[in-house]
C-alpha cells in the first residue's frame, strides 16, 4: 500500500451540473453525448443517464492524459439509483478503448444487474468477482480494489469480497481509459438511472474511512457557483489590467475549490476570497477628451 502521505483522491465529481460538477482534484469527466441533470427529491441535482448510449462520461486528468495506470490499489465510491434491472455499467476502466469481445478480457469494472453489484477485475480472462445485493432506490456503493482482494460495501457495510491475483498496473497499463456509464462490450453497454457524488481514490480505503463516507457529504457549492458567475460578468474594459488579472486568478481558484472543498467552511472561505478580489478591482480612469481644433480661421485664411 502507498505511504499515507501519498493516499489521496484522484477524482471527485458532484455530477450536479455540466459546468462545475464534472471536474475535481485534477480530473475531468468529458461529456460524450447529451447528459441530463435532473432534480431528485432525496439528493438534489444528479446525473441522469438513459442506458441507450446517448450520454456517458470519459474521465482523464485535466491535461488529457490517463487518470489511472500507476496505482496498485483503488477505491471507487458513488451513489446509484439504478433505473433498470438489466445490465448497467457505472464504472469501467481498461488498457485501451477497443471492444472486449473476442479477446481474453482485460479490464476492471462495476456491473449492476438484477439487484446485484459485481466488482469485476479481469487480467487476460475472467477472475473471481465480488457480488453483493442491494435494495431498490439510492445506494452508496464502494468498491475497494486491494492488491490481492476486491471488496464491495453497500451503504457502509461490507457485503462481499473475492480474492484476485490481477495487478492493476498490469491490467490497465500506461494508456488506459476510464468511463462512467459505459463499458466496451460490442458497440457499448451503458448505464440507466441516476448517479451522484462519484469519487476515485488511489489507495484502498479501510472500513473506518468507508464508514466516515456515509456521514460525509460533498458540500453544497451553489453560492460559490453564483459568486463565480457574478465575477465572470464584470467587464474587463472597466478595470485596470493588473486588478482584472488578479480577479481571473481568483476565479480559477474558486472553480478549483468547487471540486476540492470538503466542508461548508471551505466553500465559504472560497466565496470570501473571490469577493475580496472583486472588491480589489480598480476602475480605469476615464480618458480625458482631446481638445477639438478650431479650423475656421485656417479655412478663412486659405480662402483669401
Amino acid at each position: 500500500q502507498l505511504a499515507a502521505e501519498h493516499n489521496r483522491l484522484l477524482a471527485r465529481f458532484t455530477l450536479h451540473n455540466a459546468e462545475f460538477g464534472l471536474k475535481g482534484y485534477g480530473a475531468v469527466a468529458a461529456i460524450q453525448g447529451e447528459p441530463v441533470f435532473t432534480e431528485d427529491e432525496e439528493r438534489g441535482s444528479v446525473l441522469s443517464l438513459d442506458g441507450a448510449g446517448k450520454a456517458w462520461l470519459s474521465v482523464t486528468k485535466e491535461d488529457g492524459t490517463p487518470l489511472l495506470g500507476e496505482e496498485d490499489e483503488l477505491t471507487v465510491s458513488y451513489y446509484s439509483k439504478a433505473g433498470r434491472k438489466e445490465t448497467n455499467w457505472p464504472f469501467y476502466a481498461a488498457p485501451h478503448g477497443d471492444a472486449q469481445n473476442g479477446k481474453p478480457e482485460c479490464y476492471i469494472g462495476i456491473l449492476e444487474n438484477g439487484g446485484k453489484a459485481t466488482a469485476e477485475r479481469f487480467l487476460n480472462g475472467r477472475q473471481p468477482s465480488a457480488v453483493a445485493e442491494y435494495a431498490s432506490g439510492w445506494n452508496h456503493i464502494v468498491v475497494v480494489y486491494e492488491a490481492e482482494c476486491t471488496k464491495i460495501y453497500i451503504n457502509g457495510s461490507l457485503k462481499a469480497m473475492a480474492e484476485n491475483s490481477g495487478k492493476l498496473r498490469e491490467i490497465l497499463g500506461g494508456g488506459s481509459i476510464l468511463q462512467i456509464g459505459k463499458a466496451n462490450w460490442g458497440s457499448g453497454e451503458f448505464y440507466q438511472g441516476l448517479l451522484d457524488d462519484f469519487m476515485i481514490y488511489n489507495y484502498a480505503l479501510c472500513e473506518e474511512e468507508i464508514t466516515a463516507l456515509e456521514t460525509a457529504k460533498i458540500p453544497d457549492a451553489q453560492a460559490l457557483e453564483a459568486k463565480i458567475a457574478e465575477a465572470r460578468a464584470l467587464p474587463e474594459e472597466a478595470y485596470t489590467e493588473e486588478s482584472y488579472k488578479a480577479l481571473q486568478t481568483a476565479i480559477q481558484e474558486a472553480e478549483r475549490a468547487i471540486g476540492t472543498a470538503e466542508t461548508p467552511q471551505d466553500v465559504e472561505n472560497a466565496i470570501q476570497a473571490l469577493q475580496t478580489a472583486i472588491d480589489a478591482l480598480e476602475e480605469k480612469e476615464p480618458e480625458k477628451p482631446q481638445p477639438s481644433l478650431d479650423k475656421s480661421r485656417l479655412e478663412i485664411k486659405l480662402a483669401e
